[in-house]
């Protein structure tokens, strides 16, 4: 799904008139902007008193974890082609990201680990990709557990949401 905003303009809402649209935000700041100023532009409320409109906000909102009313353009661009880019993966990230609009790709990129089926694939997948897997003795191996070093190593340093692995900070 296409993450999109509906923006209302705020002085119909005042007047009792909603008018608005819906946005998709997978396209650049700029674009998003041009979409909000035609909106404006077309006010019933702004035409019958002759006052232009000028103030918008956020109302509601697809494919996006949460957004504020107010949440600057720039941000929404970013989360959108973000989430546009990298799908359930974005969104479950998004979830806990606490960092500015800039870094997301940034940060999302460095803290990912992949989607798994249960902490126990996690954990062979980190045990394999470490190299820690291969010095485990052959004999041993079936009879390591995965649940076990998940529980009192890795779940304090990884948040796992619906599947999702990240690195935490």
């Amino acid at each position: 799904m296409t993450p999109r905003i509906y923006v209302a303009s705020l002085s119909d809402y005042n007047n009792g008139v909603l008018h608005g649209t819906w946005i998709d935000a997978d396209q650049d700041a700029d674009m998003i902007q041009d979409e909000i100023n035609d909106m404006l532009a077309e006010s019933p409320t702004a035409e019958k008193y002759g006052e232009p409109a000028e103030e918008w906000a956020i109302h509601d909102y697809e494919g996006f974890p949460s957004l504020h009313e107010y949440e600057s353009i720039a941000t929404v661009a970013a989360y959108g082609q973000a989430l546009e880019e990298h799908g359930d993966a974005m969104r479950a990230f998004l979830g806990i990201y606490e960092g500015d609009a800039d870094d997301l790709v940034d940060s999302f990129q460095d803290r990912y680990r992949g989607q798994y089926n249960s902490h126990e694939d996690f954990v062979y997948d980190y045990l394999e990709e470490t190299g820690m897997w291969a010095e485990i003795p052959e004999w041993a191996q079936p009879y390591f557990d995965c649940e076990h070093y998940w529980n009192g190593d890795l779940r304090f340093s990884v948040t796992e949401i619906d599947g999702h692995y990240f690195w935490d900070n």
